[in-house]
């Protein structure tokens, strides 16, 4: 009986996978040197033209808002893409990027309305879509093994759904579907003898649609005046510059950010994701006790062009930027502090 109920679930899910369209990203790359472009051709990696730009390929999904989004490791620093929808080829702007999620928005045409996101367990089973090879669409069927932390130090602690199928470079971007509804986004494979024995590795749905949201009215730029370092299930507030946005709004040295418009945050990045992109309000614990604060970050009328950044000893990510006037300590101070700076 469970192996009657296994085939029927994988049967409803590829008939669901059937029906939830995606798009093929194409980036051109830097240009490189034609012995080694031949040779990459030969071995059938995507070329084109003559002058040995290598194109970099992925799958974009619809966010929940109505945008394309795919992998920010797939369109790099590019400010146009090339989106196929339905066969047809436009250029797409990217509009948005959320670090802390491997994302980038695209603006191109309407992405269709998909089912509203679910949440995936250890043992479920899910379809994965995406253009697993560059080339065409594909399926394939999959289980969750665990929700796993990424150990990157820009993204620790934020969690993963490990997969138990391999992908191949042009998934990433894809959709992770549990009976017709996504649960996840694909960003990353393994190979056989990696860490991760082939597996692959997908960030929830949940963490992308809201990052999505932020991501389209970033500004880089803005600061909301405050210090952190990084905290189980959100991030401690260090310090708060005086008059700055959090400040006026009420955050305090001490108070634990937890969330942001209702959603929760995994660490130091999803903050500074929160923060470019306008607006919102904080949930903080303060002395045990849960209140919203809104804050509207603002950009400052002259910024650095290059923040200072360390990496300390345990490998966590300290960065801090200061607005002009403002001395900044060196890297060694900045990584010994202790703190993520987000001014």
């Amino acid at each position: 009986m469970q192996r009657h109920a296994l085939a029927l679930v994988l049967c409803v899910s590829a008939r669901a996978a059937a029906q939830v369209p995606v798009a093929r990203v194409e980036v051109d790359t830097t240009p490189i040197h034609p012995a080694l472009a031949a040779y990459l051709a030969e071995a059938g990696a995507p070329m084109r033209g003559g002058g040995g730009s290598r194109v970099q390929v992925g799958t974009a999904s619809p966010c929940a808002d109505g945008s394309w989004c795919t992998a920010q490791h797939v369109v790099g620093t590019a400010p146009v893409v090339r989106l196929t929808v339905d066969g047809d080829t436009v250029d797409a702007r990217v509009i948005g990027r959320a670090a802390g999620v491997d994302l980038a928005v695209l603006d191109g045409p309407p992405a269709p309305t998909i089912p509203p996101t679910a949440a995936a367990e250890p043992g479920d089973e899910v379809a994965l879509i995406g253009f697993d090879g560059g080339v065409t669409r594909t399926e394939r069927a999959a289980r969750v093994v665990a929700v796993v932390p990424w150990r990157i130090p820009r993204h620790a602690g934020r969690p993963l759904l490990r997969l138990d199928a391999p992908i191949r470079p042009g998934a990433s971007g894809g959709p992770v579907l549990r009976r017709g509804a996504p649960v996840g986004v694909l960003v990353a494979g393994s190979t056989a003898d990696s860490p991760l024995g082939g597996d692959s590795l997908a960030v929830p749905q949940a963490a992308w649609d809201r990052a999505a949201r932020w991501a389209r009215g970033a500004a880089p730029g803005r600061r909301a005046g405050v210090t952190v370092a990084p905290d189980p299930g959100g991030v401690r507030v260090v310090s708060v510059d005086p008059d700055g946005p959090a400040d006026r709004a009420g955050v305090r040295p001490g108070d634990r950010v937890i969330g942001i418009d209702g959603a929760s945050i995994a660490g130091v990045t999803d903050l500074a994701d929160a923060i470019a992109g306008g607006a919102a309000t904080w949930a903080i614990v303060r002395d045990g006790a849960t209140l919203g604060r809104r804050v509207a970050p603002e950009v400052p009328a002259r910024t650095p062009s290059t923040p200072r950044v360390a990496i300390d000893p345990d490998g966590i990510r300290r960065a801090t930027a200061y607005a002009s006037g403002s001395s900044a300590p060196s890297s060694g101070d900045a990584a010994n502090s202790g703190a993520s700076g987000m001014r």
